[in-house]
């Protein structure tokens, strides 16, 4: 999915999701917030919280173990999994529990691990055994209200990530250009250079130079500044990556100081730009948006 697809499904999302007051305000709700929804107890509507560090979560999975569908993560570390049941499993060799949660309004599955996984409910961490019977005390009715509960909660906490990664890479968006990587790469004695940015531009970008020097692990500067020309296109909202080679004729230099770069637009106009920290963004952001927006 392209940083434009992603945009407009974004922005098209947010103006769906503004239309009532209540709606909005859950947008700003905090992780904090969410684990003190509700009851104090268990067995009335109650939201327990999962983070995981590295389990693998699935779509479904079968009473014997055998997990089915796909095999990659879904979340990142700190996002927060809405709980709704403990399943029990036996699988060949022992009997697993796979812990059911939702996640963006829809249910996925994971089995225990209890050295990546944590549970929380109102904000304090429980052991997996305590919440387990709990749940199986549960009735019917309590067991609906729960599951009904954690996935909505799981829809609106979706949309405050996409939110907040949303907003963190487009507060970048005025500056016409942002840097996504540039840093030295080896090859034997020589030193080359990478460039990866993104294009904030409603134009096209044609040529673009880039204007910087090379500093040693010390942190002193090795040598004079030095300017390399990347060819486009690069389209507005799309990303470019240039790679040259031999641009030190040393192996000293560890990172690089990125000072400007020249842009010429597909339409003939020019543009220079000062780079600063302000214009770097990072491409965990950008891989982010697009795994929240799949």
């Amino acid at each position: 999915m392209s940083i434009e697809d992603t945009r407009k499904n974004l922005i098209s999302f947010f103006l769906i999701f503004a239309e009532t007051l209540i709606m909005k305000k859950l947008l700003f709700l905090s992780v904090i917030f969410f684990a003190h929804l509700c009851s104090c107890q268990l067995t009335r509507d109650s939201i327990i919280v999962l983070r995981s560090n590295s389990s693998l979560i699935y779509p479904s999975f079968s009473p014997s173990c055998y997990r089915t569908g796909d095999y990659n993560k879904k979340y990142q570390p700190q996002d927060m999994l809405f709980v709704t049941d403990i399943t029990e499993c036996k699988g060949y060799s022992s009997t697993k529990d796979i812990i059911g949660f939702y996640f963006d309004g829809k249910k996925y599955y994971m089995e225990d691990n209890s050295n990546e996984n944590e549970i929380y409910v109102k904000g304090k961490q429980k052991q997996l055994a305590d919440i387990k019977t709990k749940f199986n005390n549960l009735t019917p009715v309590e067991k609906d209200s729960l599951d009904s509960w954690s996935k909505r909660f799981s829809e609106v906490y979706m949309r405050k990530l996409k939110n907040e990664v949303y907003d963190k890479i487009f507060s970048r968006e005025k500056n016409g250009i942002a840097i996504i990587s540039a840093f030295p790469t080896e090859d034997y004695s020589f030193t080359g250079a990478e460039f990866k940015i993104l294009n904030f531009s409603k134009k096209t970008i044609k040529y673009i130079t880039f204007n910087f020097y090379g500093k040693n692990a010390v942190k002193d500067r090795v040598g004079v500044n030095i300017s390399r020309k990347g060819i486009g296109p690069v389209e507005s909202l799309a990303s470019g990556t240039w790679s040259f080679d031999n641009v030190w004729l040393t192996d000293i230099v560890q990172t690089l100081k990125l000072v400007s770069v020249n842009i010429i637009y597909m339409d003939g106009s020019k543009r220079l730009v000062t780079i600063t920290d302000k214009h770097r963004i990072d491409q965990e952001d950008l891989d982010r948006l697009n795994n929240l927006m799949d």
